[in-house]
């Protein structure tokens, strides 16, 4: 009966979504059809920013405030060391940072939900509840930062791999009558 009402409620939420998407992805063919017209000039103010893509008005909003939660109560360093983190794994987006903070962020909100829903609406119990609530909010909370310290360490073996091929490529270069910085810039580049 539990599992009908859920059901029930994901297929209304579902189907109220739909509705909502269906409507702005209408709204969002009009306003691409009004922005092409020449001479089409938005006076309201209101409406210049209802212009912008649904997505882009409700998601930086979001990740401003995740984000500043994210850093006011990271401990001191924790940023800084995400960011060269990031930069190691070869992601050197200016937003990565202010993604990974938020997903950080959603991560342990979610661990008192998934709490929940082990012992309230799974109604588990015993040690295996533990167990399973125990892992679920490790792997909210760690997930994120484990994922991240895969990436480095796929890079850097990476690097280490290809890094023999590159010398021999800058030796045989060098040897063969070009400078250093010429060997770097020659077609077909090394790094």
């Amino acid at each position: 009966m539990l599992l009908l009402a859920l059901a029930l409620i994901a297929t209304a939420i579902g189907v109220g979504i739909y509705t909502v998407a269906s409507s702005a992805d209408e709204k969002a063919t009009v306003r691409a059809s009004l922005r092409q017209l020449e001479g089409y000039e938005v006076d309201n103010v209101r409406d210049q920013e209802l212009l912008a893509p649904m997505k882009d008005r409700t998601r930086a909003p979001i990740m401003g405030k995740l984000t500043a939660i994210g850093n006011r109560y990271a401990p001191d360093g924790y940023v800084e060391k995400v960011r060269d983190k990031l930069v190691a794994s070869g992601n050197n987006s200016p937003d990565a940072v202010d993604r990974f903070v938020a997903i950080k962020v959603v991560g342990f909100a979610l661990a008192p939900v998934m709490i929940i829903l082990v012992f309230g609406v799974l109604n588990m119990k015993g040690m295996s509840a533990m167990i399973v609530a125990a892992l679920m909010v490790a792997v909210l909370i760690f997930g994120p930062d484990a994922i991240l310290n895969r990436r480095v360490e796929e890079r850097q073996h990476e690097i280490r791999q290809k890094l023999a091929d590159v010398m021999d490529l800058l030796v045989i270069s060098v040897e063969a009558g070009l400078g250093f910085a010429v060997s770097l810039d020659k077609p077909g580049g090394f790094l």
